[in-house]
């Protein structure tokens, strides 16, 4: 048996293009139900720095990756870029 392992640098051309989707998805998602970075923060439970890091260059980890999913009801891959 095989194991196979992907990052997200492999499943994109670039580490760019990952966070640039991830990024993208996450601001879109935050404005379209109308948060501020803040309120946003407060909700997660974390620094509005997270919020914005996350919006521009840095990937939130798992366990927040999955609290943002089940809060704008969407999948952990829509989040990643691997699914629409």
């Amino acid at each position: 048996t095989e194991i196979y392992t992907l990052s997200l640098p492999t499943l994109f051309r670039s580490r760019r293009a990952a966070m640039t989707i991830i990024s993208e998805r996450l601001q879109h998602l935050r404005l379209t139900h109308g948060y501020t970075q803040t309120e946003l923060a407060r909700t997660m439970g974390v620094s509005r720095r997270a919020v914005y890091a996350w919006e521009h260059d840095k990937c939130p980890e798992i366990p927040h990756l999955i609290q943002l999913a089940q809060f704008y009801q969407v999948s952990t891959d829509y989040l990643l870029g691997l699914t629409e």
